[in-house]
């Protein structure tokens, strides 16, 4: 606005004559009218159909570069400029005007940006040291509850500890996201790799998510010889968990989820193959993003905050390898994942 002021003042009194600035920004413009006779300088907002009113029948003077148009100068159609040296002059002052005009724009720009920056450092912050204190609590109510579940003789008193025990794995798996989720938006996600057998991580993967399988069956199918690929096998491990957790959701009661692992010669791939509902293909293409959840869930599957997916996707990125989902011909889904194999020392 400073820039348009000076600029409309200055133009008018060069001319001799009324003008108007007016900045482009929707979905109202901002116009600056300035009264050669009067020395008096208005603002105000108009729409895109004023707009086109107001620069109609004038000389109009495009502040603007390649990649963005900031404001028109609208003159009297008997200002117009024809003598090449008046014609320079005023190229040159629409020049200086569209690099002041950037200069504040990127400015600006700059500061929203640092404003944001400064949002998510507080968010991320804020979602580390809540998730940090709810471990410890919910450690305690899940053990707990476990216990009840041993010692009670009433069918209905150990449902309720079922339930409780249930609830509260729920919540520590969703923390466990969440502080993952921060990890990774501060680009730490990565802090221990070394070859870890893969027999131990899926064994280990499989035994944590069958607590909360709710009577789906996990069958696991490894190769004979002894695997070992360089992770950090405690987040390969949650990309196991949060798959299998996602194949438990949309399954149907005593259906039967698969663990398979195949070698190629660089890669070792990780299958979790399912017999339930598939993914409605309009959502594959969006099945990884942040947040994302899809309309098809099953009754009992609805809670959660589509960070699973994610999370797995951002884990096997940094590890070097992909991720994929894709439907099963004979029903169910299959998602799959890569990393990289090394042999003998070295990457083949």
């Amino acid at each position: 606005s400073e820039v348009a002021t000076v600029s409309i003042r200055c133009i008018s009194n060069l001319l001799e004559c009324n003008s108007a600035f007016i900045i482009i920004a929707k979905p109202y413009f901002q116009e600056y009218s300035f009264q050669y006779s009067k020395n008096n300088l208005e603002k105000r907002a108009i729409s895109e159909n004023a707009l086109n009113q107001q620069i109609d029948g004038k000389f109009i003077l495009t502040i603007a570069n390649q990649t963005k148009k900031y404001g028109l100068i609208c003159l009297p159609s008997d200002r117009r400029v024809t003598d090449g040296d008046h014609v320079k002059l005023l190229d040159s002052i629409c020049v200086q005007i569209c690099v002041a005009m950037e200069r504040e724009f990127l400015a600006d720009e700059k500061k929203q940006i640092e404003a944001q920056a400064e949002r998510e450092r507080f968010k991320s912050n804020l979602l580390r040291a809540i998730s940090h204190d709810l471990r410890t609590p919910l450690a305690g109510i899940s053990g707990a509850a476990e216990i009840l579940q041993y010692n009670l003789t009433n069918s209905e008193d150990k449902k309720l500890a079922r339930g409780i025990y249930d609830d509260a794995t729920w919540l520590t798996h969703m923390v466990e996201n969440i502080l993952s989720l921060t990890k990774i938006e501060e680009g730490k996600i990565i802090r221990d790799i070394q070859p870890e057998a893969v027999e131990e991580v899926v064994s280990e993967a499989v035994r944590r998510a069958s607590k909360y399988s709710n009577n789906r069956k996990i069958t696991v199918k490894i190769p004979d010889e002894v695997i070992f690929v360089p992770m950090d096998a405690k987040l390969i491990m949650q990309v196991l968990i949060n798959l299998i957790d996602n194949a438990v959701k949309h399954s149907p009661t005593d259906s039967i989820i698969h663990v398979k692992i195949d070698c190629e010669k660089n890669k070792v791939w990780f299958r979790v193959i399912d017999h339930g509902t598939g993914i409605p293909p309009e959502d594959l293409p969006r099945i990884f993003d942040l947040f994302y959840r899809a309309n098809h869930m099953l009754a009992d599957s609805k809670r959660g905050m589509g960070l699973g997916l994610t999370i797995c996707k951002s884990i096997i990125d940094a590890h070097g390898g992909s991720i994929f989902a894709e439907n099963n011909p004979e029903g169910g889904a299959t998602f799959r994942f890569w990393l990289p194999y090394k042999r003998s020392g070295v990457y083949e």
